[in-house]
C-alpha cells in the first residue's frame, strides 16, 4: 500500500486552487473536492473541523464527515466531497 502525506482541505485557505482543485468561482472551488478513483485505488478521508457531505459513484448512501471521523472509499468511481461550513477542514490519503 502506498500512502501519500495527507493534504488538508481548508476552505479558508487561498492556496486551494493552486493545489489542483476544481477551477471556477472562488466560493464553489473552495468548497468542493473530487477524486476519480480507479479499481486499484482507495482513499481515506479524515475530518478535523466542520462537516463535509461526501458521495461516491455507485454507493447508494451519502455520508457526512465530521470532526474525528474517518471514512474509507474504494474505486472505481468518482468521489465528491463538499464542505458544508466555511471553516471545514479535512485531509485525505490516497491508497493503491
Amino acid at each position: 500500500m502506498i500512502t501519500a502525506a495527507p493534504m488538508p482541505f481548508d476552505t479558508t485557505s487561498k492556496d486551494l486552487l493552486q493545489r489542483g482543485s476544481t477551477p471556477g468561482n472562488l466560493p464553489s472551488a473552495k468548497r468542493i473536492r473530487s477524486w476519480m478513483l480507479d479499481s486499484a485505488q482507495g482513499i481515506l478521508l479524515k475530518g478535523w473541523r466542520g462537516h463535509a457531505w461526501v458521495t461516491m459513484e455507485g454507493d447508494p448512501c451519502d455520508h457526512l464527515l465530521g470532526p474525528g471521523m474517518e471514512i474509507q472509499f474504494f474505486g472505481p468511481g468518482l468521489l465528491v466531497a463538499e464542505a458544508l461550513e466555511v471553516t471545514t477542514l479535512f485531509d485525505w490519503t490516497l491508497e493503491s
